[in-house]
């Protein structure tokens, strides 16, 4: 069980987060220790206690986002229904997280409906905010803004061209 844990996480209220932690293990991770590898099974849902986390995909490891704010959640693909983690997340400090089952995560939200509501709306939150980063990042690296994306998601070049 967990020792010490954020107030709250992922925008929930502290009750229910402290319910959502209860269901995991405390577990501590070394600088550069690998957590999961993109394409690995996903089993298990992240909770970040103390740390930070590079959180990064493809064959060269580009980050795209880190974890460093206690209570922020990672790993988060199968509690979506993925089998397979979307990144690969690296401890890039002395980490402490707890690692929930994901099949736990799953069974406690149904459990109770309205909470299950709560936890999707806020995983979807983080997930804007992730995807807004991203485009910002391409941005930056084509030197052009995102254009209209037509209701696809898909980044298109500006009209600026």
């Amino acid at each position: 069980m967990v020792t010490k844990i954020p107030e709250s996480g992922v925008g929930l209220p502290s009750s229910f987060f402290k319910e959502l932690m209860a269901l995991g293990d405390s577990i501590t991770f070394k600088q550069n220790q690998i957590i999961f590898r993109q394409g690995e099974n996903a089993d298990f849902f992240y909770i970040l206690v103390q740390g930070k986390v590079d959180i990064s995909v493809g064959e060269n490891g580009h980050t795209v986002y880190t974890v460093n704010n206690p209570g922020e959640v990672f790993g988060w693909s199968c509690a979506l229904g993925r089998s397979e983690y979307s990144a690969t997340a690296e401890c890039k400090s002395d980490c402490k997280v707890v690692k929930i089952k994901g099949e736990d995560v799953i069974k406690f939200l149904e459990k109770s409906p309205e909470k299950g509501i709560i936890f999707f709306k806020s995983v979807a939150r983080i997930l804007v905010n992730r995807l807004l980063q991203l485009y910002r990042l391409i941005s930056e690296i084509t030197g052009k803004e995102a254009g209209i994306t037509y209701g696809t998601g898909q980044i298109t070049a500006s009209k600026e061209e």
